[in-house]
């Protein structure tokens, strides 16, 4: 591992490799050059070796294999500086509890956000179909969530992946976003509650539409106020309404037949 690479490696000063062995957990044996001359290996040292001052990668290269390392470091080295990146750690491990635990202001944001838009008196319009997907992207991009997840390392937890990749600035005039609102109708946001054609939703790529949700969420709003797209269940209004609790109290109130035998 590249971290404790690094403890039992480090550059160490000094006209000779004997120094450097002495110093070094690991002697430089014909074994341990066959070792570091894996590819893993190379990009293990060609960090290291970015890290020593120029005095000290001599004496480094030459403990460490001669001529042939140097190459492949020298290679390793290259191709990082060439395509602007330098050589990375493993990728972040999500810190999904500490967001549950103690959750940043951007995510209290963000829940106190979608918490608004399921009240009775919210201006959400829970009946345009996509209405759920559609509040919960206007809440992650008025809390500009994604950077605060990205920091935490979980854009590609499963509760929330492909979330990162919503652009919040659209635009929705563009080829992708055309091109997304053809593929995707906009019941395939409801294709998971409602009776759907089997064949409606079987050319939306969703990871690659994701990027412009806002636009077909907004295209779905626009539809149904044309009266061209028909309204799905308002679930908030449902379950608020007056006739769902006449409903249970009369359930409550009827005669519940039992048998002993």
């Amino acid at each position: 591992k590249t971290q404790s690479s690094r403890v039992l490696l480090p550059c160490a000063s000094g006209p000779s490799s004997g120094a450097m062995s002495a110093r070094w957990p690991c002697r430089p044996t014909p074994a341990l050059r066959r070792v570091c001359g894996a590819r893993r290996a190379v990009a293990v040292l060609a960090v290291l070796v970015a890290s020593c001052s120029a005095e000290e990668v001599p004496n480094f290269m030459h403990a460490f294999g001669g001529s042939n390392l140097r190459r492949k470091v020298a290679a390793a080295l290259r191709a990082a500086e060439g395509d602007g990146r330098r050589l990375e750690t493993p990728a972040k491990t999500c810190q999904a509890v500490a967001l549950r635990v103690m959750p940043p202001p951007a995510w209290q944001d963000f829940q106190a956000c979608y918490q608004a838009k399921m009240e009775v008196n919210s201006t959400h319009d829970w009946s345009v179909p996509g209405a759920e997907i559609a509040a919960q992207t206007e809440c992650w991009c008025d809390a500009n969530l994604t950077d605060t997840i990205r920091d935490f390392g979980c854009c590609e937890h499963p509760d929330l992946y492909p979330m990162c990749t919503v652009n919040c600035d659209a635009d929705c005039d563009g080829d992708l976003a055309k091109t997304c609102i053809e593929e995707c109708p906009s019941m395939c946001f409801e294709a998971a509650e409602y009776i759907v054609d089997k064949g409606l939703c079987t050319r939306c790529d969703w990871k690659k539409c994701w990027p412009v949700l806002n636009c077909m969420t907004r295209h779905a709003e626009k539809r149904v106020q044309e009266g061209d797209l028909a309204r799905t269940c308002h679930d908030v209004n449902f379950m608020e309404g007056n006739e769902l609790s006449d409903y249970w109290q009369c359930w409550r109130d009827a005669p519940k037949h039992s048998s002993h035998w």
